[in-house]
């Protein structure tokens, strides 16, 4: 039984192997294989040469990962994380009016196929129980980072706007395609405008958008936490088996194994917890930076490097409690009551009315009080409405979310 997990746990990790290499190197074959998560097109009024055209300019601009392989176009993340992230893939045909653009989005699986694999390689080394956890976890975490991921994916918004040249118009908020509309029309699947055009300030336009940007970062919030925790499993059982290898077990009895490495397990994991909450604590000042002294030679470079591979290892060692603390701590950030929260509404919709900042103690309403305005503004601001100036005593809106919370007329 062993023998069969430690073939699936190899199988497992090659295969995470090959599609992160696919994913990286934009093989076309493999950008075009898989369920299809989100599909749109986008109608043109040019020819397809001139489509291309568009296209490669856009390539050429780099401001989104992207290849050309044939007659379609790849993109990706540019960078790797350990989220599951979309792959996408654009392809320009002949459409009725003119070239089309059909945009299909599929998901990346490289995680989770690495998270299973060290999964099966535990549970072939007689921890059955640390496997299976893993095995459940990763994808239960892999179905909610990729819900937030193809949200924040965008439905590439910079390549929407870049095909605005050649006639394409696709409804920011909706994927909904404006093709002959005129400009600064309001979209007929959503009602809304994807221009920027502003209008009045709309309560229950605000409204909505603070409950969208508040369950977009609960959502975040939860990936967080389920990354968390998988790293932190992950990097003690490493840790743990590094251990035993180093201290050697032979002679040892299976039971005494098993004991060995749940004990080390978790004092290694409640160490990691301690030390990431004692460094939260702790009062971080910012220090000078000092230019290194010339003529160091090669030693001193060695042991720079050998501190820069400390710093590494030392951040690899706390990502799952960072990552599980600010998930958690997001999470309490959200809560707020309906008072609270036709405050904001009412603090957005008057600093909307302003272009320039203002102190926060003039956002004070008749029946507040001057905590309940702090608090609120406060809140505002972790949530990336509003900013702070003058050491915290002005506050101005964002001139993003002024766009966003804008309604037409």
């Amino acid at each position: 039984m062993s023998s069969v997990l430690l073939i699936l746990a190899g199988a497992f990790a090659l295969l995470g192997l090959w599609e992160t290499a696919c994913y990286w190197f934009f093989y076309d074959n493999y950008y075009q294989f898989g369920p299809v998560a989100q599909r749109e097109e986008w109608q043109s009024g040019v020819p397809v040469e001139v489509a291309h055209s568009a296209m490669g300019r856009l390539l050429d601009t780099g401001e989104i990962a992207g290849s050309r392989r044939g007659d379609i176009y790849c993109f990706r993340q540019d960078g790797w994380e350990w989220t599951p992230m979309p792959r996408s893939v654009v392809i320009v045909v002949e459409g009725i009016r003119g070239a089309a653009f059909v945009h299909e989005v599929r998901q990346f699986f490289g995680v989770l196929w690495f998270a299973l694999g060290f999964a099966g390689w535990m549970a072939s080394s007689g921890h059955e129980a640390f496997g299976a956890f893993i095995a459940l976890l990763a994808p239960f975490y892999q179905l909610t980072a990729w819900r937030i991921n193809l949200k924040a994916w965008g439905r590439l918004r910079s390549i929407r706007r870049a095909l605005r040249l050649v006639g394409v118009q696709v409804c920011e908020h909706c994927g909904y395609d404006l093709h002959g509309l005129p400009v600064n029309h309001e979209c007929p699947e959503c009602g809304r405008f994807s221009d920027g055009k502003q209008g009045r300030p709309n309560p229950d336009r605000i409204r909505r958008c603070i409950d969208q940007r508040v369950d977009a970062r609960r959502g975040q919030a939860v990936v967080h936490v389920m990354a968390g925790l998988l790293m932190w499993m992950l990097n003690a059982g490493v840790w743990t088996l590094a251990g035993l290898l180093i201290v050697g077990r032979r002679g040892m009895k299976s039971f005494e194994l098993d004991t060995a490495f749940w004990g080390i397990f978790t004092v290694i994991a409640l160490v990691m917890l301690v030390v990431m909450v004692v460094r939260r604590r702790m009062e971080i000042e910012d220090e000078e930076l000092e230019m290194p002294e010339p003529g160091g030679g090669y030693h001193l470079k060695r042991i720079e490097g050998l501190g820069f591979v400390g710093k590494v290892m030392a951040r690899l060692l706390l990502l799952g409690p960072e990552l599980v603390l600010n998930g958690l701590s997001c999470l309490r950030g959200e809560r707020t009551s309906d008072s609270d929260l036709e405050r904001a509404v009412r603090i957005l919709t008057e600093m909307m009315g302003r272009m320039g900042g203002m102190p926060w103690e003039d956002l004070r309403g008749r029946e507040d009080s001057l905590d309940e305005v702090h608090r609120t503004v406060q809140w505002l601001n972790q949530q990336g409405w509003i900013g702070f100036s003058e050491r915290g005593r002005r506050v101005f809106l964002y001139t993003q979310s002024r766009n966003e919370l804008h309604a037409g007329e």
